[in-house]
């Protein structure tokens, strides 16, 4: 008998990440130097979100805390280098584009603090 376990391109991340501390990034290029199901990305509209990098712009704004790793654009938070937020100045939110690290989501929060804004919670 064995004692094999498949797991779908989603579980294999979260599996990476947990079992062993992998950031997002990293369980994600793992999994593409192997080869394996990175459909779900698509979903989660992840793959053109990757893409998306913070422009060399005067709009481009620093922060006390995390100096190297965090930045924002007027519309756009991004945690290293990657469009992890989108903030929305009308309603006074920042609307998280997916699931993400413990980091990643304290970046999140950061910006939502020194904006006094509240961050819309994701499922």
């Amino acid at each position: 008998m064995s004692n094999t376990i498949t797991l779908n391109g989603k579980d294999q991340f979260l599996f990476l990440q947990s079992r062993f501390n992998m950031s997002r990034e990293k369980a994600i290029d793992f999994m593409k130097e192997n080869n394996q199901d990175l459909s779900w990305l698509a979903d989660e509209k992840e793959v053109s979100q990757k893409k998306t990098k913070p422009q060399k712009a005067e709009g481009l704004r620093t922060f006390d805390r995390y100096k190297q790793n965090l930045k924002a654009d007027n519309n756009n938070v991004f945690s290293y280098d990657t469009k992890v937020a989108d903030i929305d100045h009308k309603t006074r939110q920042i609307t998280p584009l997916g699931w993400w690290s413990v980091t990643t989501s304290k970046h999140i929060n950061y910006v939502a603090s020194e904006y006094g804004y509240k961050v819309q919670k994701t499922n």
